[in-house]
């Protein structure tokens, strides 16, 4: 019979504690009709935490309606998006959630749009020339018509009534790197400080919550969605207590560490019998 041993269970409080702030942090964000200092909402931390999936469930549980853009989304597709969500919700709120919102952080493109998402203007602008055709038939290209004006290229969406919350697992520079960037460069603008001064103006404008952890908290916050918050729901808490025991164990070797990678060790365990999954957790989640 496994049990945990008091770091363990320190650790497992940690982690629940570190999961309550984050769906304090998610359900303040999704909660448009109070009022507030800051609309949108920069959650950022350590991969595995949970940011993305507790931002989805407060938005779904906040009968707002919401869209999700996640991965390497082009700004075309994004602007496509925005203008429908724009043209069906024209008045009231929409929560959009940008999970791993780094791709934004790329080019000079992508991090002007997303500073002119987030005001003072609050417009998505789209200024590369484009035809309608290049988009099928449908919502999406009747959407994107209505914001399309002949005497300018491209076209603006106007984000007024968007809340987005963005998750991301790196951090916004602050004044003080900022300012050590520039001592470093001798007062010349590169383009990495200009970069920076774009992110740092992004920073001011959200409410950016940083939610770092070692070890312990982000195994504590993993143990406390399997035990705590019906994780993993086909197996039992003996066996989840075994996965988790595993993975503490095995920690400082294992190529991924969050909720979805005790997830898929509970199906090898449900296909395969404890001792089988044991080597299969051993050949998918060590280094070799």
């Amino acid at each position: 019979m496994i049990t945990f041993d008091r770091e363990q269970k320190n650790a497992l409080t940690e982690g629940t504690a570190l999961r309550e702030q984050l769906q304090l942090t998610a359900k303040q964000a999704c909660d448009v009709k109070s009022a507030r200092g800051y609309r949108h909402t920069f959650i950022t931390g350590d991969p595995g935490l949970g940011k993305s999936y507790l931002a989805r469930k407060e938005a779904e549980e906040s009968g707002i309606p919401f869209i999700l853009v996640q991965g390497q989304a082009s700004l075309f597709g994004m602007a496509q998006n925005y203008a429908v969500a724009k043209v069906k919700h024209w008045d009231e709120p929409v929560i959009v959630i940008i999970d791993d919102c780094d791709f934004m952080f790329t080019d000079s493109d992508s991090i002007n749009t997303l500073k002119g998402m987030v005001g003072p203007d609050d417009v998505f602008a789209y200024s590369k020339n484009i035809h309608l055709n290049s988009i099928p038939e449908g919502a999406k290209r009747d959407a994107v018509a209505v914001f399309m004006n002949d005497d300018e290229t491209g076209f603006r969406i106007p984000l007024d009534n968007f809340y987005f919350i963005f998750t991301s697992n790196a951090q916004l520079p602050t004044n003080r790197t900022l300012a050590e960037a520039r001592k470093r460069s001798k007062g010349l603008m590169t383009s990495k400080i200009e970069k920076m001064d774009h992110l740092l103006a992004i920073r001011s404008r959200v409410n950016y919550v940083s939610v770092n952890t070692d070890k312990a908290g982000l195994w504590g916050s993993i143990a406390h969605v399997l035990l705590e918050d019906s994780g993993c729901p086909s197996i039992s808490e003996q066996e989840k207590m075994m996965i988790l025991d595993w993975m503490w164990n095995k920690w400082e070797n294992m190529t991924e560490t969050s909720v979805r990678t005790a997830e898929k060790m509970a199906e090898d365990l449900i296909r395969v019998g404890i001792e089988s999954a044991k080597d299969r957790w051993a050949y998918n989640y060590l280094e070799l």
